[in-house]
Order: C-alpha cells, then structure tokens, then sequence
C-alpha cells in the first residue's frame, strides 16, 4: 500500500511474524502503550456483547486447546469463551486488569461480579500454592 504498511489486524494468519512469538515479546503484565492497541474491539462477531479484543482473539489463535473448546468464538461460542478469557485466560497469562475490563465490562453487571470473584479465588488459590 502507498504511504505506508498494510494494516493487519494481530490475530490475523497471514500475519508474517507468529503470533505465539508475538505474544511472548509482549508484557502482558504491564502493557504500556500497547493497552490500546491490545483492547481493541474485534469486528465481525456474531453478537454485539460480549465483546471481544484483538487480544482475545490471538490467546485463542495460540492456544490449541482453547481452539478446541471454542472453534467458533465469534459465534456459537462468543459467550463461554469470553467467560474462559476473563477467567482462565486472564490467570493463565497473567494478564493486567486493563487488558480483561473490555471484555469483562460488557457482560451483565452481576455475571461481572461472579466472573471477579471466580478470577479473585483463581489468585488466591495460586497465591497459596506459592505461584504469584
């Protein structure tokens, strides 16, 4: 494209630099100016809520297991693998709070407290366990 590179979206897989490679140089810990990029909200999706992320999409992409649970995750499984995300996902990959609000956020107000809660026992059960 004149004036500049094409525009690819992350989680796309024609992207020529992989994408599990990608996320490791990433601190998801810490995003910095990254939050934006990562936040992101994803089109194409099924339903309009829950929302997903750019960063959503590409956990899914490098996980092959998630892949499994969840083939269609901007259709039939938007909703449960936006519930594993903020869960599972945000525990597994140690993920900033500013990097889950999108996506938490646009579930129902008191599925967003049980969705907490269960991330708040996720660290607590880590913390015991001597894994922070």
């Amino acid at each position: 494209r004149a004036g500049g590179p094409a525009r690819v979206a992350p989680h796309d897989a024609g992207a020529t630099r992989p994408l599990n490679e990608l996320l490791a140089s990433i601190n998801l810990t810490h995003p910095g100016g990254l939050e934006r990029w990562l936040n992101t909200p994803v089109s194409g999706a099924a339903q309009k809520l829950p929302q997903l992320t750019q960063l959503s999409l590409m956990v899914h992409e490098v996980r092959e297991d998630v892949r499994a649970a969840f083939p269609d995750p901007l259709g039939d499984d938007q909703t449960a693998f936006a519930r594993w995300f903020v869960t599972f996902g945000a525990a597994e990959f140690r993920l900033h709070r500013s990097l889950i609000d999108p996506v938490l956020r646009s579930f129902p107000l008191r599925l967003q407290v049980r969705l907490t809660a269960s991330r708040v026992r996720k660290r607590l059960k880590r913390a015991s366990n001597g894994k922070v």
